[in-house]
């Protein structure tokens, strides 16, 4: 307030040319758009930017993040319209993965700098020229995600288990020669546990193995030695899983180049110390000691788990694999599919592939069978089940973020090697029906 005889009149002093808008304790915003070139960053405006439709090529990829205003249904089948009728290619994006749109990273460069000379209104806002001074090169960030070969970079603080996670690409685990696989099987094999809980579903007792720094492990306990064979009358589909299998299954996944199983090793536990005294109430409650003083346990499952069925230490030691978790389905969901060349699971009942001179022209009239790599890479499962003695291959999965022209993962191997003198040439059906294999994969098995 101004006193004396020189105070204009106090009317004038409310007008709005005498007035500036202030942000006193936070509020006030400005909706712009900006774009960005290879050295420089563009003008920000308030209202829409001018069409680049002008820039639109045969190379042309359109590359746009999962928010949802872009990927909401009526937005996805107008962009896979327009995919289908032009040249226009859309990216796929994984999901939480702003990191990898350059223009977020603009956004949050922006932000930063902003707040570091908060504006006292949006006129003073617009007069900052911090979006002219940045630069949109991120070298740093592009080179992580070349060496990613297209997934997600690191971030700050990650674990060895999420910088494995965010390398997972469209058409592999993990890149060839990975320092990280070596570095997650030690500690999986190292590690102190700090707690075992029993993985509900499936027929067979399998256990979740958590270790500091968030890491968790698939516990598999060995049922029997090495040496003891699939019994002659059993079939299939009754047989003890083998934790050796899981482990030599990924060696071999590995070795052929595939890299489509999750790393896995083997460790020998104290059952005491590291079982018992870690478990939580409901798998406790199944431990007990057994005539010979060993220290068992049977968990619940569907088939395989009371006391005639129990794993025992000797008198409490217990070797077992140890797989690493896939990333959580709530991060990124896959999707669950029904092999085609699945067995019939019954006694006497014989599966269509077994029965159908033709089978194979029917798979691919089905998608994703029907194009794609789908097809040649049930042909790799077929050699890989072939060279493992694995039967049991009923369903197999894929990531949903990266559509159908990507890898099934190579899950579940613990029926492998329970005949290790017998070649199942059943096994291979898919290949000798369909006559088709992998060039790559065929030179890799003749070297």
């Amino acid at each position: 307030m101004l006193y004396g005889p020189m105070a204009p009149n106090l009317s004038s002093l409310v007008t709005a040319s005498c007035i500036m808008p202030a942000v006193k304790y936070g509020g006030g915003s400005a909706i712009v758009r900006g774009c960005f070139g290879g050295t420089s960053c563009g003008k920000l405006v308030e209202n829409a930017m001018q069409s680049g439709l002008r820039t639109i090529d045969d190379n042309f990829v359109l590359q746009q993040d999962n928010d949802p205003k872009d990927t909401f249904k009526l937005c996805r089948e107008y962009l896979q319209l327009i995919e289908r009728e032009s040249n226009i290619k859309i990216m796929i994006w994984p999901p939480q993965s702003l990191n990898l749109n350059p223009i977020e990273l603009l956004w949050e460069e922006l932000d930063r700098k902003v707040k570091q000379n908060p504006p006292t209104s949006t006129a003073a806002l617009w007069k900052q020229e911090t979006w002219e001074s940045l630069e949109p090169a991120n070298r740093e960030n592009a080179a992580i995600v070349i060496k990613c070969k297209g997934g997600h970079g690191p971030k700050k603080n990650a674990t060895v288990l999420e910088q494995f996670h965010l390398r997972i690409s469209q058409h592999e685990l993990y890149p060839e020669g990975d320092d990280l696989v070596d570095k997650l099987l030690q500690l999986m094999a190292t590690e102190p546990i700090e707690h075992v809980s029993q993985k509900s579903g499936g027929t067979q007792i399998k256990l979740i193995i958590d270790y500091p720094n968030n890491l968790q492990a698939l516990f598999k306990p060995m049922r029997f030695p090495r040496e003891q064979q699939t019994l002659p009358n059993h079939f299939y589909f009754t047989d003890y899983e083998r934790h050796n299998s899981e482990i030599a299954a990924f060696h071999l996944d590995r070795l052929l180049g595939f890299r489509r199983a999750m790393p896995v090793t083997g460790r020998l536990l104290n059952m005491t110390t590291e079982l018992y005294q870690k478990a939580d109430g409901e798998l406790l409650k199944t431990f007990f000691i057994s005539p010979s003083d060993n220290l068992c346990f049977h968990g619940k499952c569907s088939y395989y788990c009371d006391t005639s069925h129990a794993i025992c230490g000797n008198p409490d030691s217990l070797e077992g694999s140890f797989a690493a978790f896939l990333p959580p389905k709530e991060l990124t969901n896959r999707k669950v599919w029904r092999h085609p060349w699945r067995r019939s699971y019954h006694k006497r009942r014989k599966a269509q592939w077994e029965t159908e001179p033709n089978y194979c022209s029917l798979v691919r009239e089905i998608p994703p069978y029907d194009e794609g790599r789908r097809l040649y890479d049930l042909m790799d499962m077929s050699v890989f089940d072939f060279l493992i003695g694995n039967m049991d291959r009923h369903h197999y999965e894929t990531f949903r973020i990266f559509g159908n022209d990507t890898f099934p993962l190579h899950l579940d191997h613990g029926r492998g090697f329970g005949k290790p003198f017998h070649d199942e040439l059943s096994i291979l059906a898919p290949l000798l029906q369909c006559c088709m294999l992998r060039q790559s994969t065929l030179e890799t098995l003749l070297k």
